[in-house]
């Protein structure tokens, strides 16, 4: 045990007094004490623990005590100075999301954590592993300045949610309609014909949870596989599944790809609807609304013309697309004469056919059997030529049209 007497005006007998004692008096309750130095101060008293660490009471003035704050008072001891310990109430817990602790201590000394049950810990970092009670004990152990604190404890009981909802649903075209909201599973949204695929992207309400789009696993907030889409309906299912395995919500959204020339209409005539069938003629020029699309002219504007083809029977470029013409070049063995027409690029894909046909006198019309070649292509449009075959039923041909049918 540790005893003191004398003088005491600065504290420096340690009790925690500044009253002169003439006799010992017990400081203290410590045993675990070494020996006092040879020498000490007049108004301070080091002392050596046991365990290595040196303890000073008395008066701090000049930093005799060996602490430099200015704001601690004159000191007695053995007494470590005590710290106050916070521990925020843990958020409510769910398996596999971590949760960063936060308590704190005013000696803004680390603090340490242990915590019982289905749940691990890393550094402040707590991330319960499965449904149970889950316990967390906090302190902070001290120094040779502040005394441990009485540890803190929380328990909470976590259990696997059930919460199988979608917060957000957005798609890379279109727009869904209606609106997005949780409770809300059926949706529909059009995307032009251009759009030949998409990503959905799910957000899930909560973390938890396990998203599938078409059966694909999905990342929470991350883009779907890539959806290709045919012309028409085409059904996407987003399905979610709670933590728990058991609570499920499918979400669907029907996008309908427009076929070409229903996007084709949407571009020209946008909400418009007179004269905007396919065998009417919007801007009156004598051209069905139909050969207008078929042949890549502008409905819109009269006058359309016949197609500008520069080049040769061997290649060339488009200058301006329009109605079918014939050509013709000078051979070794006579002349040679074409029928030149335009078609989209994309006709097959499109569901489009293109059919030339010959006729001598206008009455009867028989289909052309030879492969139409490909001239010129813009990426968008194509110039294609099919040789004028040299008989119809008998007859020199003489005149070609264009038998255009879109997709049904």
């Amino acid at each position: 045990t540790l005893w003191a007497w004398g003088l005491n005006t600065s504290g420096q007998l340690g009790d925690g007094t500044a009253t002169q004692r003439l006799s010992p008096v017990q400081i203290g309750l410590g045993t675990a004490w070494g020996k006092l130095p040879a020498r000490t101060g007049d108004l301070f008293t080091p002392v050596l623990a046991r365990d290595g660490t040196l303890w000073t009471c008395g008066d701090r003035s000049s930093g005799v005590l060996g602490h430099l704050d200015p704001t601690v008072p004159n000191r007695a001891w053995p007494t470590r100075a005590t710290q106050t310990l916070s521990l925020p109430t843990l958020p409510a817990l769910s398996v596999g999301l971590p949760v960063i602790l936060a308590a704190t201590s005013d000696s803004q000394l680390p603090i340490s954590y242990r915590v019982v049950g289905p749940a691990t810990l890393s550094g402040n970092l707590l991330t319960p592993t499965a449904a149970g009670l889950v316990q967390l004990i906090a302190w902070q152990p001290g120094d040779t300045v502040w005394a441990t604190t009485e540890p803190l404890r929380q328990s909470q009981t976590v259990t696997l949610s059930t919460n199988a909802n979608l917060a957000s649903l957005t798609l890379s075209a279109g727009t869904l309609t209606p609106a997005f909201t949780p409770a809300t599973t059926g949706y529909t949204a059009t995307v032009s014909y251009s759009t030949a695929a998409i990503t959905v992207t799910p957000t899930l309400a909560d973390l938890t949870a396990t998203g599938r789009v078409n059966g694909a696993l999905v990342d929470s907030g991350g883009a779907s596989q890539v959806l290709t889409l045919a012309v028409g309906a085409n059904p996407i299912s987003i399905e979610v599944t709670a933590q728990d395995g058991v609570a499920r919500m499918t979400y669907t959204v029907t996008v309908t790809r427009q076929s070409a020339i229903e996007s084709w209409r949407q571009f020209y005539f946008g909400n418009a609807t007179a004269f905007t069938g396919d065998l009417e003629d919007f801007d009156h020029d004598g051209v069905l609304n139909l050969f207008e699309f078929a042949f890549g002219t502008d409905p819109t504007v009269q006058g359309s013309g016949v197609l500008q083809y520069n080049g040769t029977f061997a290649g060339g470029t488009i200058g301006a697309t329009g109605q079918p013409t014939t050509v013709f070049e000078p051979t070794a063995t006579g002349i040679d004469y074409r029928a030149l027409f335009v078609r989209r690029k994309d006709y097959v894909a499109a569901g489009l056919t293109y059919t030339p046909q010959f006729s001598a006198d206008l009455l009867t019309w028989v289909p052309g059997v030879i492969v139409p070649t490909v001239l010129a292509d813009d990426g968008t449009h194509q110039i294609v030529s099919v040789p004028y075959p040299p008989f119809v039923s008998g007859k020199k041909a003489r005149f070609f049209r264009i038998q255009f049918a879109p997709a049904p």
